[in-house]
């Protein structure tokens, strides 16, 4: 409980010191700015001042950009997680590339299963996106 709460106010105190942040949005049930399914990469360049969907990604004026996204297919990576691994590798590759060039701080959002499955399903996130 709290964590969308969490991830916008750090995501707003980075904004304070850059002025872009990528977002990594793993979770693919409660996605931040995309609809469920997607494993995707977002530019904020904005704070975040409200719920979700007041902040889709593509709605103009707002600072929200999608920068690359992978087809989950599923709002849980339960059914099919080797699919998800297969999506979180493929978008960390890209992000740990892009980020790395553009020299954009990365915010990482997972989703909250954190027992059994959903641990292997997060310990291979935190692999691959190089999280400090």
């Amino acid at each position: 409980s709290g964590k969308s709460t969490l991830g916008r106010y750090l995501l707003n105190r980075l904004l304070s010191r850059h002025k872009e942040v990528w977002v990594l949005d793993a979770d693919v049930g409660q996605a931040e700015f995309t609809p469920g399914g997607l494993v995707s990469v977002t530019s904020v360049t904005r704070p975040l001042l409200g719920p979700p969907h007041t902040h889709t990604a593509g709605t103009q004026g707002l600072g929200v950009e999608l920068v690359q996204s992978v087809l989950m297919g599923d709002v849980t990576p339960e059914t099919d997680p080797h699919r998800y691994n297969k999506c979180v590798s493929h978008i960390c590759d890209f992000m740990l590339r892009e980020a790395a060039v553009r020299k954009v701080p990365v915010l990482v959002n997972s989703s909250g299963w954190v027992k059994g499955l959903g641990l292997e399903l997060l310990t291979h996130l935190l692999a691959k996106s190089a999280a400090t």
